[in-house]
């Protein structure tokens, strides 16, 4: 998720006029910050559900994708997986058996 939001700000940054995603059609250069947005959002809600206390993957990836149930199971947990792996890296949560929390809470 590093990567792939570092990228997204370089073609922001360099005022691209086309984005070329890895999968579906080209974006339009202002697309690309819509799309940091929604990752920014969907980051943000993660790190929501763990306030509460220590979850699992699976129950950290039906709350933060509340908003679209008819994502496959597969995707909301690889797409969490993906953003709590950044946040691991940041220090921002931790990890302790198979459960994510939030440092001091």
């Amino acid at each position: 998720m590093a990567a792939y939001l570092a990228c997204l700000r370089a073609g922001v940054e360099g005022d691209r006029k086309t984005g070329l995603p890895a999968q579906g059609p080209p974006l339009p250069g202002i697309a690309l910050s819509n799309v940091i947005a929604h990752r920014e959002a969907r980051e943000a809600g993660i790190v929501a559900s763990l306030n509460g206390g220590a979850l699992p993957l699976r129950a950290i990836a039906e709350a933060a994708y509340a908003d679209t149930p008819e994502t496959p199971a597969f995707l909301r947990e690889m797409q969490t997986r993906a953003h709590l792996d950044r946040l691991l890296r940041r220090g921002a949560v931790g990890k302790r058996g198979d459960s994510y929390f939030i440092p001091g809470i």
